[in-house]
């Protein structure tokens, strides 16, 4: 399935308003999450009993089945793609029942896609074994094609019985039995993990809300009064936090300039009363006179409309199978198409419009 990249007052919304998730930026193709972080819904249930998880504990579906019907217990998170293109699922999953076909599954859901039976066939032990079942005739690996940009998982509870640890989402390209592994890192969300020095209760409580600029103001006046390894160790994670989403936000800019943008001005405000704000309002600053940004932008409205217009289309099915494009709306994606190249000549965004169109037999040239 072809999942949508999200406008910009969407991503406004999404990443500062009050109902905000957490949000993890993938890091060379991969986001690994353990699901003990949430404070999932009744009826899962926080557990211990069945070793071989990873962390402190793991989720356990109490409830009853829910087979007809998704969106109970729901735990949810963002992710941001820098590299798209095709992305596995695999769920650290166990079930216990005699029967390895029953209490065996939980539902997925990837953006405003249709919810999906997500299953293993392995009973026993922990597994990383994950199946999306469209059908009866149609179980394949679970995998999602994503865009650059953010992008909004969920699951909810299936069957009873069925425990589940830890989320990895990763590339196509990379090796699955070492991307599959309880040894790879966990990926940071948009609050990294405190320094275990931090023990100050104020610098603590500006850590956990985002405000990393307070965290070194007040570091720094610690360290006026003298030596302070808490303090020093602090303003090193800050460093070494700004300088990694600097990095994460400059491999957005060719694929979802507009993220890229709003993502630097929520930086730039988390990190108010450092050096790190001025060089980030600098860079703001530069962009926004940058005539080509300027044009990847507007490249990047039509390339979205022109998602949202195949994903139109793609909805509405006869015998089954996506409508044919009538004359007019072919002829408009090829107009997008080309007025993509005109703003912006090198633009992978024009690329994998093209291979879009070429799928659904529409030749550009």
């Amino acid at each position: 399935m072809v999942v949508r990249c999200v406008i910009f007052l969407i991503l406004c919304s999404q990443l500062c308003g009050k109902d905000k998730i957490s949000t993890y930026w993938e890091e060379g193709g991969i986001i690994a999450v353990d699901l003990e972080v949430f404070e999932a819904k009744k009826p899962w249930k926080r557990e211990t009993d069945l070793k071989g998880f990873t962390g402190n504990s793991y989720w356990t579906w109490r409830g009853g089945n829910s087979f007809g019907r998704a969106g109970g217990g729901t735990i949810e998170f963002n992710i941001i793609i820098s590299r798209p293109g095709e992305y596995f699922l695999n769920i650290y999953n166990r079930h216990d029942f005699h029967d390895s076909t029953e209490e065996n599954d939980c539902f997925t859901q990837m953006d405003d896609g249709k919810w999906v039976k997500t299953f293993s066939s392995k009973k026993g032990e922990w597994i990383w074994q994950s199946t999306h079942e469209w059908s009866g005739s149609k179980k394949i690996p679970a995998a999602y094609t994503l865009s650059a940009g953010l992008h909004t998982f969920r699951i909810s509870g299936r069957s009873k019985n069925f425990s589940i640890d830890r989320v990895h989402l990763w590339h196509s390209s990379l090796n699955k039995k070492k991307t599959l592994s309880t040894d790879v890192k966990l990926t940071d969300s948009d609050i990294p993990a405190k320094p275990s020095s931090l023990q100050n209760k104020r610098l603590t409580s500006y850590w956990n809300s985002g405000k990393f600029g307070m965290v070194v103001r007040e570091s720094n006046a610690l360290l006026q009064k003298g030596e302070n390894q808490e303090a020093s160790e602090a303003i090193e994670a800050v460093a070494a936090f700004a300088e990694k989403r600097k990095e994460q936000i400059d491999k957005l800019k060719e694929f979802a300039p507009s993220l890229a943008f709003q993502s630097l001005r929520n930086l730039a405000t988390s990190l108010s009363y450092t050096a790190h704000e001025k060089e980030i309002k600098e860079e703001i600053m530069t962009l926004s006179r940058d005539k080509n940004f300027q044009m990847s932008l507007q490249s990047e409205k039509i390339y979205l409309k022109a998602l949202e217009t195949i994903q139109k289309n793609n909805s509405k099915l006869v015998k089954g199978k996506p409508k044919p494009l009538s004359k007019r709306t072919a002829e408009s994606l090829i107009k997008a198409a080309k007025d993509i190249k005109r703003y912006c000549p090198d633009s992978p965004l024009y690329d994998d419009l093209a291979i879009k169109l070429e799928k659904m037999n529409i030749t550009l040239e």
